[in-house]
Formats: C-alpha cells, sequence, structure tokens
C-alpha cells in the first residue's frame, strides 16, 4: 500500500569525504540526524545532493544507501536524474 507523504520532508545534502567522494559515514549520521528531528520523509539525490556532479553508478548508489539506512521508517523519494538542457 503507498503511503501519502507529507509534513517535513528535508531535500537531503549530501557530504563529501576531502578526496571528493561521498562520505557514507557522515551520510549515516546525516541521515539519523534527519530522523532523530522528526523528518516524516526523506528526499535523497536531489539537487542540493550535488547529483548533477555524481555518474549515475554514484546516484544509484547514494539513493541505495539512503533507502538501506531508512530501514523503511519514513518513505524515502530518490530522484537523481540530470539533464543538460
Amino acid at each position: 500500500m503507498a503511503r501519502t507523504i507529507e509534513g517535513i520532508v528535508p531535500v537531503m545534502l549530501t557530504p563529501f569525504n576531502d578526496a571528493g567522494d561521498i562520505d557514507y559515514p557522515g551520510l549515516e549520521r546525516l541521515i539519523e540526524w534527519y530522523l532523530a528531528r522528526g523528518a516524516d520523509a526523506l528526499f535523497a539525490v536531489a539537487q542540493s545532493s550535488e547529483m548533477q556532479f555524481l555518474s549515475l553508478p554514484e546516484r544509484a548508489a547514494l539513493g541505495t544507501f539512503v533507502v538501506r539506512q531508512v530501514k523503511g521508517r519514513v518513505p524515502v523519494v530518490v530522484s537523481g536524474h540530470v539533464s543538460d538542457d
């Protein structure tokens, strides 16, 4: 059954390490921070996630990581599409 998404739905940021790779431990902490503060859903791999600078495999891995970390506690919306025009 589909859930209605309403309430607080932050457009997630994506932390990066000094090498420019996704900082997955930092992302895990950020997800838990959003959830501890009452997020009703998460919007991952969005423009604020710097997705336009990530490859398709990196975007897929980012979205997969968020969904797995959330473990069904709230809905996750994953975008990840970009266009040059």
